[in-house]
């Protein structure tokens, strides 16, 4: 992968290294959804006493954002940069589960739709669209006991538990529709985690804002070296005015998301950074990759060209942005398939 994707210029070295690290790893296993368990990232941010790192989320930034620029499909992203915080955060965090995730040695599904939406008028039973396979050895989600929000963790084989693979327009990561029966989920299915609705808010708007730009990056990054390569009336396209000033326009973009989602994730417990990160990150990026299909021509709608695909991942990732949203009619969801990429 090309390292003019991470245009970012505030990355530390050490941050780079990192970057260039999983740009290597992630390429050569780009739908591996362990990618990355040899070298600790889904223990990144958990302390050494349960198998983690004990890094914080802004060294697991740079991965984040190689993970949105290759298309990987690696569950790290959201087992380390998201549920393994909500579980660390519970008034009795459970250390099994935390230190099997750390190791890559259980699985995780976690719902795109905001809590708030999951629990609203609800009834006997809670439908979600979630990042990770339907066989995952866990499913954890937000559910109100009684006025009380709690984080439910159900294990794969839970008698509350309907789940299937399902087809979304993304395909470069595994989705599943799961189906929970309210009046089967018990008290020890549930922890208590103080924050609850903030802290998923926060979490999930560092990370799917870092994975959003990361495709974004990678799409402006193919565009420019379109434009060198092909010419017309005996020109390179990009020494055009028109065409050098969209590419401005979308780069200027991509910066400025970029610099936001750094910035959340430098301080994940600041709600109005958290906020900007996802207000500002989904639509940039949707921009971006919209322009880099725009740019590329003919070839930018083809399969072959790959940038409707770094579209599609920015989508998918804007629509989790959006706090209160339902994604499942909108991503495209088409039924079971199991063993989805």
């Amino acid at each position: 992968m090309s390292k003019d994707v991470f245009v970012f210029s505030g990355l530390t070295d050490e941050q780079r290294a990192v970057a260039d690290l999983a740009a290597e790893v992630l390429s050569g296993a780009v739908s591996d959804v362990t990618a990355g368990a040899d070298v600790g990232w889904f223990g990144i941010g958990v302390p050494e006493a349960l198998g983690g790192s004990g890094a914080s989320l802004a060294e697991l930034a740079p991965v984040v954002e190689c993970c949105g620029a290759t298309g990987a499909a690696s569950a790290a992203v959201w087992t380390a940069g998201i549920v393994q915080q909500l579980l660390l955060a519970a008034a009795t965090p459970p250390r099994e589960i935390i230190a099997a995730l750390a190791e890559c040695a259980a699985t995780v599904a976690l719902p795109l739709t905001d809590p708030e939406s999951l629990t609203r008028d609800t009834g006997e039973r809670i439908r979600c669209l979630a990042f990770g396979a339907a066989d995952s050895d866990w499913l954890v989600f937000p559910v109100v006991n009684g006025t009380v929000l709690r984080l439910a963790m159900l294990p794969s084989g839970h008698p509350a538990r309907r789940s299937e693979d399902v087809l979304a327009v993304d395909r470069s990561r595994p989705y599943s529709r799961h189906e929970i029966e309210i009046a089967a989920v018990r008290p020890h299915d549930m922890l208590d985690v103080p924050g609850l609705l903030g802290l998923w808010r926060r979490r999930k708007a560092v990370v799917l804002a870092l994975d959003a730009v990361g495709a974004a990056g990678a799409a402006l990054s193919k565009t420019v070296e379109y434009s060198r390569n092909r010419h017309q009336f005996g020109r390179p396209i990009g020494s055009f005015q028109a065409y050098k000033h969209r590419c401005s326009d979308a780069r200027l973009r991509l910066l400025l998301a970029q610099s936001i989602a750094y910035r959340a994730a430098s301080d994940p417990e600041d709600d109005m950074t958290c906020v900007a990160a996802a207000v500002e990150a989904g639509p940039a990026a949707v921009f971006v990759c919209g322009e880099a299909v725009q740019l590329h021509g003919g070839i930018g709608f083809t399969w072959e060209a790959g940038i409707g695909a770094h579209l599609k991942r920015a989508r998918a990732d804007e629509i989790g942005l959006d706090l209160g949203s339902a994604p499942s009619s909108v991503l495209g969801v088409s039924g079971p398939a199991a063993g989805v990429r």
